[in-house]
């Protein structure tokens, strides 16, 4: 094998390497963005049980579309992870709920 092939192989396992934990991240926020939007009966139970208005499966749901741009906007990944972070930031501002005290 020549160094070119050698270096080209190398690459592409490179490569691959990258996009196989992308794609679980990837998939993950996708099931978990239409949950929330969904707003299924299991996202609604454990709602309930956190005691969270159920307006926030909306707000989260939609942090992660955004994370999902912007992990698959080329040369951003590192933003759209800010997003997801940004979305758990909202779960501990639950107290300015309206009705919380």
């Amino acid at each position: 094998m020549s160094t070119r092939t050698t270096s080209l192989i190398r690459s592409r396992g490179l490569e691959i390497a990258r996009w196989v934990p992308v794609a679980a991240v990837l998939a993950e926020t996708a099931v978990g963005a239409y949950w929330d939007l969904a707003r299924i009966s299991y996202v609604r139970a454990a709602f309930d049980h956190l005691g969270y208005p159920l307006y926030f499966a909306t707000v989260l749901g939609v942090a992660k579309t955004a994370a999902l741009a912007a992990i698959l906007t080329p040369g951003h990944p590192h933003q759209g992870m800010g997003l997801r972070r940004t979305g758990l930031r909202l779960r501990r501002c639950r107290h300015l709920a309206p009705g919380r005290g």
